[in-house]
């Protein structure tokens, strides 16, 4: 179980600054940005990715390989691509407090597709939530 642990944190970490340079690099927000151009907000928009994005994505998890078995960082990167469809809905209010705590959110995520200027480059986890806290990144949600 440590070595899937392991691997989670990894391609978390991998995945939160892909996606954190994916807003922060032009040449790579002109490939993301098709995923934030929706004005609706649902688990379409989840599945809507730019089609140039695998082009450099890997770079973020080359590291991996040095490190783990290939086909548990395949498993753990599909996990990861899955699972992040469910954060965009509207649906769901906030959850309990320790699992905001830890976990990126649908409440999270709403953040991160908010076009306030607080929301703006914000909450770039893909599961967890825990890297954002750590880096500065961290923003939440505001009741309305």
């Amino acid at each position: 179980w440590l070595l899937w642990f392991s691997i989670y944190l990894c391609v978390e970490f991998g995945y939160y600054w892909f996606h954190r340079f994916s807003h922060e690099l032009n040449p790579l927000w002109a490939t993301h940005m098709v995923h934030h151009s929706s004005e609706e907000f649902n688990l379409l928009i989840g599945m809507k990715q730019g089609m140039f994005h695998s082009l450099y994505a890997w770079v973020f998890y080359l590291p991996l390989a040095f490190v783990f078995p290939p086909i548990i960082y395949v498993w753990h990167y599909q996990f990861l691509n899955v699972s992040t469809v469910f954060l965009h809905t509207k649906v769901v209010p906030k959850l309990h407090p320790m699992i905001e705590l830890i976990f990126n959110t649908p409440s999270h995520h709403r953040v991160h597709h908010g076009r306030n200027p607080v929301y703006l480059d914000k909450n770039f986890g893909a599961t967890l939530i825990i890297f954002d806290r750590v880096f500065g990144s961290y923003q939440e949600e505001v009741e309305e």
